[in-house]
């Protein structure tokens, strides 16, 4: 017969073993929408650079391009063109916060006399607020995803883990944007909030960027690198902001599914590595109640990009695949045993009541 040690380890390797799992899902979706940020942000690098260029060839002369040359008014046909361009870019918003921005560049394409500079900021802008645009639907899918999945995921785990199959509740939607949009860090910010403010500092940076290019007189090679390096600089941040948010959702997934369960304890679970801090490796393993759970102190993230996750703390021991497990019927709430262990498909199948799905029946 084992040991209550042995036992106790034997349940400590299994929430390791499937939470790790869990854990790797998170930010393996994660990736992705960071893949798709970084291929938003690329684009619009990419068109920057291009006005960049066509910026020089038509203004530029065989001494370069000076501040005075950049501050001269657009002519014309120049002026048209640019104000096609921003008509075209209002046409195609959709976000309020789109509409904001088209307000501005409306105000700004129906002056009279519009400068080379501000014509090449506004594009500028035009671009960057596009990728953040696809930024803030890549962090809120991944935000989403990371808290449905870890919610249900850990109700299964748990369920599997000590074998006892019974009816779950999903999150309504309504639930789920209220848990999307409550800030969750002590400076009391949102991810939109923090994206936002993201894409205003990079516009900002590339407009000092360019002043201070044409005043010291730097030729175009020279600015589009400068900018590719500023928007390095900007997905780092982005891929960041991501990773910090899914794994903040997640482990509130997690801390909901715990409640709901009924769990009273939870143990912390570092990633250990050459990469792990030392705040993350000192409160490896370590047990706190449900009742001190607080992000940042007792429960992770601990800190941007945080790889540090939670396992519950139990002490029924945990089941094998092969083992009868009891299962309520959720029609008739009669237990019964079934052999061996159900998939997650399965039991979501099985167990998993969704009040949206029965609000759209009715």
């Amino acid at each position: 017969m084992a040991t209550k040690q042995e036992l106790i380890d034997k349940n400590h390797a299994y929430w390791k073993d499937r939470f790790t799992a869990l854990d790797d899902r998170t930010f393996e979706d994660a990736g992705k929408s960071i893949d798709r940020i970084r291929d938003a942000f690329d684009y619009a690098c990419r068109e920057i650079d291009k006005e960049i260029e066509r910026f020089y060839s038509q203004y530029a002369d065989d001494s370069g391009l000076t501040l005075a040359d950049a501050q001269q008014y657009l002519r014309d046909n120049e002026r048209k063109e640019f104000q096609a361009d921003v008509t075209e870019y209002i046409r195609m918003a959709t976000s309020d916060d789109d509409s904001r921005f088209s307000k501005l560049l409306d105000s700004l394409s129906t002056r009279a006399r519009i400068t080379r500079l501000e014509a090449l900021r506004a594009k500028t802008a035009m671009y960057i607020n596009d990728a953040y645009g696809k930024e803030s639907d890549a962090l809120h899918d991944s935000c989403q995803k990371a808290l449905e999945s870890n919610y249900l995921r850990t109700a299964y785990e748990i369920q599997n883990g000590v074998g006892k199959y019974e009816a779950f509740q999903q999150i309504d939607k309504k639930s789920i944007e209220r848990i999307l949009s409550k800030p969750w860090t002590p400076d009391n910010k949102t991810f939109k909030y923090r994206a936002w403010t993201n894409k205003e500092q990079l516009i900002h940076t590339l407009t000092q960027v360019f002043t201070r290019g044409f005043v010291s007189g730097i030729d175009s090679k020279e600015m589009t690198k400068t900018v590719k390096d500023r928007f390095n600089v900007a997905e780092y941040a982005a891929a960041r902001l991501v990773n910090t948010e899914a794994a903040y959702f997640a482990s509130e997934g997690s801390r909901q599914s715990y409640q709901a369960l009924g769990v009273t304890k939870y143990q912390i679970l570092a990633t250990l590595d050459d990469r792990t801090c030392d705040i993350c490796a000192d409160l490896d393993g370590q047990i706190f109640n449900m009742s001190d759970y607080e992000v940042g102190l007792t429960a992770p993230p601990f800190h941007p990009n945080c790889r540090t996750t939670t396992v519950p703390y139990i002490d029924d021991p945990v089941l094998t695949a092969g083992e009868e497990r009891a299962a309520r019927d959720p029609d008739t709430g009669k237990t019964v045993l079934v052999d061996g262990s159900l998939t997650y498909n399965q039991w979501k199948e099985q167990f998993v009541t969704d009040d949206d799905e029965e609000d759209e029946e009715e």
